[in-house]
């Protein structure tokens, strides 16, 4: 039996890079590439259980990583945009 449909969400160039710095840097918190890890892999179309089993997590940890970003993007946005005047 399939769940309900993954919520989509896209990450601009600079938050994409980002988060790939945060994956790739030795010194970040385990915990900070995992969500980090969810997010990249979100973006990239892998629904709750993908993304659970390739990070070996339970689908409600990715699914609710996914959906703090969604909620947050509004205001990353506006950050952003604020940074670049």
């Amino acid at each position: 039996m399939r769940g309900p449909k993954p919520i989509s969400l896209q990450l601009t160039p600079r938050q994409k890079k980002v988060l790939e710095q945060i994956v790739r840097r030795a010194t970040s918190p385990q915990c900070e590439v995992r969500r980090a890890q969810i997010i990249l892999m979100a973006a990239a179309g892998k629904n709750n259980q993908q993304i659970a089993d390739r990070l070996s997590l339970a689908p409600l940890t990715a699914r609710t990583w996914r959906k703090r970003w969604v909620e947050a993007s509004e205001q990353l946005q506006i950050i952003e945009s604020n940074n670049d005047e």
